[in-house]
């Protein structure tokens, strides 16, 4: 069980992703996030000295998510040709908020590529490379030739699709990529 400081943490730390998400980095204070976790400033300063502090944090948290949900791919699916067809439809299953804000891990490390003096640095590569190391493993195991040219091909579409979605605000567009994804991942 947790106790209260490491709920308070999980609490600024989730409130940041989301007002990360929806705003950007640089449209975020510390007064937001106080506001939106419900804990006052002068103890978020408790737990995160600086923003770039509560930005690795948010940064680790992606990761860790990222993973477990690899994780649970794998664990449910034997062979790494459907894990590749579930990877490809968890945007349908993605929070809306995706639907308006983009991939909330894609959009927080193009922040980060925009801000060089955030003192967490190469972040926004650990942010994709959980992604695209265990795309990669899977084509690996389909025994593919270039497997992460095939990671980074398959990465950029759905981070495509996702930008392309939160533009035009148009499910449909995002459907029709995924159907167009899944006969791309059929037919190599």
């Amino acid at each position: 069980m947790r106790d209260k400081g490491q709920l308070n943490r999980v609490r600024i730390v989730e409130s940041a992703m989301r007002l990360f998400h929806e705003r950007g980095i640089g449209n975020t204070s510390f007064n937001d996030i106080a506001q939106a976790s419900g804990i006052p400033k002068g103890n978020i300063y408790y737990y995160f000295k600086t923003k770039e502090d509560l930005l690795q944090a948010v940064v680790e948290t992606r990761v860790q998510m990222a993973q477990m949900r690899y994780d649970e791919i794998d664990t449910q699916l034997d062979k790494p040709l459907q894990r590749l067809h579930r990877f490809i439809e968890l945007p349908l299953v993605m929070p809306k908020e995706h639907y308006r804000f983009g991939c909330a891990m894609g959009s927080l490390a193009l922040d980060l590529s925009k801000e060089p003096d955030t003192g967490v640095n190469s972040s926004e590569v650990e942010l994709f490379d959980v992604t695209l190391n265990w795309l990669e493993r899977q084509f690996v195991s389909l025994g593919k030739p270039t497997p992460r040219d095939l990671a980074y091909h398959l990465f950029t579409c759905v981070q495509g699709s996702l930008v392309l979605n939160a533009v035009y605000r148009d499910q449909s567009m995002l459907e029709m990529a995924i159907r167009r994804m899944r006969a791309w991942i059929d037919a190599i």
